[in-house]
């Protein structure tokens, strides 16, 4: 299997190329945006990692032009620089599939992300991924931890919309209204219940209380 590092710094890349190799894959490896983005548009992978820091051409610029011209791989999105919430949301509508910062706590976990993907369990820019949470949007499959979670049809859009908010607080107001458009007033008072349940099937501390109007937020 063939996978993409694009990474400018030369021990980040040295090591991550290391442990691809040792699983089997192989690398093409490059430094800045100008060599992402042809490499991309010119070779089928089974999963790329990219540094939206690079030099020419960023991270985003390299991944909008990937999906402007029909490149459905997996891209995991890994950063040093502290993104903005809406930078993330940003990754996500462009497609990323999986966004983690540096320093990554354990490369082990970031090399299983790899050979996930790679393996064709999650299909690249259809796929959420916060945490341990998968959520396939087209399919509505859930999984938390390897697992697949049945949730109900709103249970499953108050978690989406969640996972699409990138950590960013939603009122019930807000969830109500992006989860069931025109249908609200009595879905307001919904919303509680839906996060109860949420929480019984992942965990209760998955979402917390967050924000001056104390949203919700996925922990």
């Amino acid at each position: 299997m063939r996978v993409m590092l694009a990474e400018d710094d030369p021990d980040i890349q040295e090591t991550l190329a290391a442990l691809l190799r040792d699983e089997g894959f192989t690398v093409d490896a490059c430094s800045n945006g100008q060599e992402a983005m042809t490499l991309g548009l010119n070779h089928d992978y089974h999963a790329v990692i990219l540094d939206p820091g690079l030099p020419i051409f960023s991270g985003e610029q390299v991944l909008a032009r990937w999906r402007e011209r029909g490149r459905r791989f997996p891209v995991i999105v890994v950063t040093g620089t502290r993104y903005m919430r809406e930078d993330v949301r940003n990754l996500i509508r462009l497609g990323m599939s999986h966004y983690t910062q540096k320093p990554v706590a354990d490369l082990g976990i970031l090399i299983e992300w790899v050979k996930s993907f790679a393996n064709g369990d999650h299909g690249g820019g259809d796929t959420l991924v916060h945490g341990e949470i998968v959520i396939g949007v087209q399919d509505e499959v859930v999984r938390y931890k390897g697992r697949r979670v049945t949730l109900s049809r709103n249970e499953f859009l108050v978690l989406l919309e969640l996972v699409r908010a990138a950590g960013s607080p939603l009122t019930v107001r807000m969830l109500a209204s992006r989860c069931f458009a025109d249908d609200t007033g009595a879905k307001d008072l919904d919303i509680g219940t839906y996060v109860k349940r949420i929480r019984e099937k992942f965990g209760a501390q998955v979402i917390v209380r967050a924000g001056a109007a104390r949203g919700y937020v996925l922990a």
